[in-house]
């Protein structure tokens, strides 16, 4: 608001997490969520294959996005 931008005409804002309240701000601000137990299961899985002398790999954490009004269309000029 100090450099008179506005959310999401000027810049469009995503959270990682759900954000305590999200949906009660204004606007409200879109998230990417994740389930905080699978990627640290996942995590440790994969260091542990690492102490076991496996060749690291990329592991995918499911995510899901959920849209809020936070996030405006691109502009066209």
């Amino acid at each position: 608001r100090g450099a008179n931008r506005s959310i999401p005409r000027d810049i469009s804002l995503v959270t990682c997490d759900e954000v305590s309240l999200a949906e009660f701000l204004l606007p409200p601000l879109a998230t990417i969520e994740r389930d905080n137990l699978e990627m640290g299961t996942i995590a440790a899985s994969l260091l542990l294959d690492m102490l076991a002398g496996m060749e690291p790999h990329l592991q995918t954490v499911p995510t899901t996005y959920v849209p809020r009004a936070s996030v405006g269309l691109a502009p066209t000029d």
